[in-house]
């Protein structure tokens, strides 16, 4: 599945890649349901789960359905805070950052002025939850999950390397040493020549570290010594070797690896 998503407007990763499964099915179903329900599209179900604005009013309202089904909208289509948090607690392994900037996410929208009609409210609530998820770096952890599926099905891992890759555990399998190269590539962090970008991977620290400025400092310092080591030219054993010094450093300096 291409966009692969725990759910609209939550960007970030489950605890495991079968509780993924688990939401994102439940997220399908519900979703397959109010299509038939408002009449929405295919294109209309696409466009959701893809955190693209509602093109139409079926659409918006498709948007409302879904929301409300999760319970995250009362019947007055205002957020109900409580089950956002419980939602962030169930899918964040224990992640107080990802906890807390979730949180702030949710407190930002809490209050979105209510629309024309209840399609309408829903759908700027909606479109606040996603920007300021966008603009906390928050998504950054959903397109690692969408790449780390794409990749799966590239280099023909399977779930269990998927997870392995989450965890941070060795790769298992050259299929699973061959799913990090994939990701490390489709995130701009190796080159065509199997080597490590630098400065991509200190922008992306940036952002996933954008609260914790010590936490950036010990980050900069493991890409600084892993950079440069001597990698095997096969690409995928490349990026296990990189994986493994990076891994390494972090065990050192106390660098939290989270769920990146």
């Amino acid at each position: 599945m291409k966009y692969f998503v725990v759910f609209l407007f939550i960007c970030g990763l489950a605890t495991s890649y079968a509780q993924l499964e688990e939401v994102v099915k439940k997220a399908q179903k519900i979703a397959g349901d109010c299509k038939e329900e408002v009449g929405a599209t295919d294109a209309d179900v696409e466009a959701m789960f893809k955190h693209e604005p509602a093109g139409n009013d079926k659409a918006k309202c498709l948007n409302a359905c879904v929301l409300k089904n999760f319970g995250f909208l009362d019947a007055d289509n205002k957020l109900v805070k409580d089950v956002g948090v419980d939602f962030l607690k169930s899918i964040s392994g224990g992640d107080a950052a990802y906890e807390k900037l979730g949180t702030e996410i949710l407190d930002a929208c809490k209050d979105t002025p209510a629309g024309g009609n209840n399609c309408e409210t829903s759908e700027a609530l909606r479109t606040c939850l996603i920007e300021k998820s966008q603009e906390k770096g928050f998504c950054d952890l959903e397109k690692f999950k969408a790449v780390a599926e794409e990749c799966k099905e590239e280099v023909g891992a399977t779930d269990e390397d998927v997870e392995t890759m989450i965890n941070h555990e060795p790769a298992g399998t050259p299929e699973a040493k061959c799913l990090h190269a994939c990701a490390m590539k489709k995130f701009g962090l190796m080159n065509d020549d199997g080597k490590l970008d630098k400065e991509r991977a200190i922008e992306i620290l940036k952002i996933i570290k954008s609260d914790d400025e010590e936490q950036q400092n010990l980050g900069v310092e493991i890409v600084d010594a892993c950079a440069d080591i001597d990698v095997n030219e096969d690409h995928c054993e490349a990026a296990e070797e990189y994986r493994t010094c990076m891994h390494a450093k972090a065990a050192e300096n106390g660098f939290t690896l989270g769920r990146v």
